[in-house]
């Protein structure tokens, strides 16, 4: 869906879930990345795994854990995969 009722939460009222689990960005010079939950990781122009970030503990993106958080960084190159493969 390309909206959620958010109604809940401007009431005050704790949502279940996050709205969505997953979001893909894409910036104006062509870079791709995924953010979910406390981890963003950032792909390269080949959209190849580069930087991730625990946005949790490093919100200034300073402490890459691409190569101390393999798990982590498969996990969100299948999920991002399956959204940029997407048929709208």
């Amino acid at each position: 869906p390309d909206s959620f009722d958010v109604l809940p939460a401007l009431r005050g009222t704790a949502m279940d879930a996050a709205a969505r689990p997953a979001v893909v960005l894409h910036s104006g010079g062509g870079q791709f990345a995924i953010r979910s939950g406390r981890w963003k990781l950032i792909f390269d122009a080949q959209l190849r795994p580069a930087e991730l970030y625990d946005l949790e503990s490093d919100l200034r993106e300073q402490k890459n854990e691409l190569s101390r958080q393999p798990e982590i960084v498969a996990r969100l190159q299948e999920e991002f995969r399956r959204i940029h493969e997407a048929k709208w």
